[in-house]
C-alpha cells in the first residue's frame, strides 16, 4: 500500500468519526455562535 492509499483510508475512518447526528450539529452550531458573539463583544 502507498502513502497515498494509507492516507485515504485513515481520512475515511476519521470521516465516519467525526458525522454528526443532527442534534449535536445543531448544539455544536449553538456553541460556535455563542463563541463569535463572545468574540466580537471585546
Amino acid at each position: 500500500m502507498n502513502n497515498d492509499e494509507q492516507l485515504l483510508e485513515e481520512n475515511s475512518k476519521v470521516g465516519s468519526e467525526m458525522k454528526m447526528t443532527d442534534n449535536e450539529l445543531t448544539d455544536h452550531q449553538e456553541v460556535m455562535d455563542t463563541f463569535l458573539k463572545w468574540d466580537r463583544s471585546f
